[in-house]
């Protein structure tokens, strides 16, 4: 592959990012592009065009209702619930970032008042070169920036993540753990966050279940 091809790229990307720019002409012989140049046209072109992955997120756009359960005692203790949440999930960036905007209403739990109301914002997207969807989490319940990646399964009634998460109640850095989005029907779906540092079973930590609200 020729070796002004990256250049190439990035030229090509600082031109979408400021669109008054142009970039420069491509010298190329009579009669056609260089060698090479059209192999990784078509290959970028493949890279950075929204697919039928793709597509499928955008099954998701809607208004939720939304009720979270979470396990802060560990596994067998009893959840505490939280119910009255909404979601909102739109397209961030039209046929390749999802968005989803999740907030809660106050708590009387003396920890959670430490964030309430809660606020998430995610990133649900997939990459194309990777050929791994992508998720990334930001929320007021802390500083850091979680991001996973994950596939379907064979039945194609999840999407599994897989990433790592730190745990500042236990000085805990990059714990793995899997955040699984299981699909029950067009107008619900759970997201299930599952902690590995607990044990090999009873795992599940947070579950989180998305109703979709009908006009």
């Amino acid at each position: 592959m020729p070796r002004w091809i990256p250049c190439t790229l990035l030229a090509l990307i600082a031109a979408s990012l400021f669109g008054g720019l142009r970039t420069p002409a491509l010298s190329q012989p009579e009669g056609g592009a260089p060698d090479g140049m059209q192999q990784a046209i078509e290959k970028f072109k493949k890279a950075i065009t929204p697919g039928p992955e793709h597509e499928r997120l955008g099954k998701l756009v809607g208004e939720y209702d939304v009720t979270i359960k979470i396990w802060m005692g560990g596994p067998g203790s009893p959840p505490m619930s939280m119910t009255g949440n909404t979601a909102t999930i739109e397209w961030l960036m039209e046929g390749r970032w999802l968005s989803i905007d999740h907030r809660g209403k106050p708590s009387t739990n003396p920890m959670m008042k430490l964030f309430m109301p809660t606020h998430s914002f995610s990133l649900l997207g997939y990459d194309n070169f990777k050929k791994k969807y992508v998720a990334t989490t930001i929320t007021n319940a802390s500083t850091a920036h979680d991001r996973h990646y994950g596939l379907f399964t064979f039945d194609q009634k999840s999407l599994v993540f897989y990433g790592t998460i730190d745990e500042p109640l236990t000085d805990e850095q990059e714990k793995p753990v899997k955040v699984a989005y299981r699909f029950k029907s067009d107008d619900e779906f759970v997201m299930e966050v599952h902690d590995f540092g607990i044990g090999e079973t009873r795992t599940k930590v947070v579950e989180t279940v998305f109703t979709r609200r009908k006009p």
